[in-house]
């Protein structure tokens, strides 16, 4: 999404600008006698306004708006055929003819179309060595200005090629990277300041109840909770500012406003300069360790105390019968974390009871 955006930002600034350079050009040769325009103000005034309504519509119409490169890519051919036509006209005049080549090759780098403009440059070449061929009196010398365009064309496409290939592998390996994150069951994200984010997967927005883009390049204010947002920020600011990693594990309400635990890791990556550039984040939800862990914890000190019952009560005598019922009475309570705990006997008719040991908390 944010690619289309700054794509589609690109090439309305390539239609404004393409619009007022038809009138930037039309004051030029005004205010230059010496130099003859060789557009008429009709033809310059319509090229513009076809130039200024693709960008107008490119805001109003969703069919634009999606086809803004493809739409973009045919105006600027359009103007570079009109370009070379009025070049043709005034017999390759040097101060037409060059800027020719360099527009030409600011095209090549301009558009990502490998293919439309594989073909457009083959053409163009063929259009070239036409108007060359048939102007009368060229002000060029034809095969060192044919041998110099043939040459920044093809270079200006390598490069451009050979960039579009370098971004292609980029987002592949970016792409295949985000199948990784988004597949895992542990929370990433990464923030770009204390309060801003960067990059979240899918378990992290998931998590949070939120589309991805919801989070993304957002102050983390904007999407949680108050308390929660300033403890986060807190911990942040720690990271950011000792740049060192730090381990917590909080309760965080998910996206269905139950409480998890989560162990949180959030570890700082250093410049050239030692200062933080961003910060990694992970989380993973131990609730259920968590109690299991309490649960195994509970089982180990109730048999602990069952055990140390049963070795006293292994050499229970007459002579010390009171005292060795009466701690174990005391570890029952304690260890359950009671008031009192009796010993009852039950008469032999089953009819009548009498309390005969009883330990009290202090």
């Amino acid at each position: 999404m944010n690619k289309f955006k700054n794509d589609l930002n690109l090439y309305r600034k390539i239609l404004i600008m393409a619009a007022a350079a038809y009138f930037i050009f039309a004051v030029v040769y005004q205010i230059t006698p010496e130099l003859n325009d060789p557009m008429s103000s009709s033809i310059r005034l319509i090229s513009a306004v076809i130039f200024l309504a693709a960008y107008l519509l490119s805001y109003k119409s969703i069919f634009v708006k999606k086809r803004i490169q493809i739409i973009t890519f045919f105006l600027s051919l359009f103007a570079i055929l009109q370009f070379i036509f009025y070049t043709y006209l005034q017999n390759f005049r040097l101060e037409l003819a060059i800027p020719v080549i360099i527009i030409i090759a600011i095209f090549n780098l301009i558009f990502n179309l490998n293919l439309f403009k594989f073909i457009v440059n083959l053409l163009l070449i063929i259009i070239m060595v036409f108007s060359l061929y048939f102007a009368e009196a060229r002000r060029v010398v034809v095969p060192l200005y044919l041998t110099s365009y043939i040459s920044i064309m093809t270079l200006s496409f390598y490069i451009s090629y050979n960039i579009e290939q370098s971004q292609t592998r980029i987002e592949k390996n970016l792409n295949d990277r985000k199948i990784v994150l988004d597949t895992i069951d542990i929370q990433i994200w990464y923030l770009k300041s204390p309060a801003i984010y960067g990059f979240a997967n899918q378990a992290h927005s998931e998590f949070l109840g939120l589309k991805q883009q919801k989070i993304e390049n957002k102050n983390l204010h904007e999407f949680l909770d108050k308390d929660e947002a300033q403890i986060c920020e807190i911990t942040n600011k720690k990271v950011f500012k000792e740049k060192k990693k730090i381990q917590t594990e909080e309760w965080t309400k998910n996206a269905e406003g139950e409480k998890r635990l989560l162990a949180i890791t959030k570890t700082p990556k250093l410049n050239k300069n030692n200062e933080v550039e961003y910060v990694v984040c992970s989380a993973e939800d131990i609730t259920a360790q968590k109690k299991q862990r309490k649960e195994l914890q509970y089982q180990y000190k109730f048999q602990k105390t069952l055990a140390d019952i049963s070795s006293e009560l292994v050499n229970l005598g007459v002579e010390n019968l009171d005292d060795k019922i009466n701690s174990a009475l005391e570890k029952i309570g304690t260890f359950f974390k009671i008031d009192r705990s009796y010993i009852f006997e039950i008469s032999e008719t089953n009819q009548t009871m009498s309390n005969k040991y009883e330990w009290t908390a202090a």
